[in-house]
This record gives C-alpha cells, structure tokens and sequence, in this order.
C-alpha cells in the first residue's frame, strides 16, 4: 500500500503513470505490503490463469523473492520495469 500521497497522470512509457504528489525526503518508505490491499501470487497460481489476466499480472506486478506481487491501490502503476526509469 502506498504511504505518501499520489496521483494518476500522464506517462511517455505507457500512457498512465503514478507520480508523487507531496515532497518525499530521501530514504522516507514509500509502499508496504498491506495483505487487506495487496496480494501475492506463485507461478503456479499464475499458470492456471487465462491468458489476459496473465498479461495483466506481468503489466501490474512486481516480483520479489520468488512471487509476484499485486498491489491492490495505485500502486500498481509505479514503473516496475529494470530498463526504463523515467
């Protein structure tokens, strides 16, 4: 769950993004996992899936330690990907 204040805008990478909308100071936590919000998923839950829930999960989470991680807030559109950063 995120833990500063957001919004939703405008991305180049692909067309909706989060952004902050206060001041956060260096090193303040950002997200937690909040299990009431989020959710986690194995690979083996992912497998029996249709197709396009499958491509949302990949679009939407995040992996970590083995399992995928849903966030059930607007989280989900932080940029999770390793080759863009902006």
């Amino acid at each position: 769950m995120l833990l500063v204040k957001t919004k939703i805008g405008t991305s180049k990478i692909h067309g909706i993004g989060l952004f902050a909308d206060q001041d956060i100071s260096k090193g303040t936590i950002v997200w937690s996992f909040d299990p009431l919000i989020d959710k986690t998923l194995t690979n083996s839950e992912i497998e029996s899936l249709p197709d396009f829930m499958k491509e949302f999960i990949d679009t939407y989470s995040f992996f970590d330690k083995g399992k995928h991680i849903l966030c059930g807030d607007f989280g989900m559109f932080v940029n999770h990907s390793k080759t863009h950063s902006g």
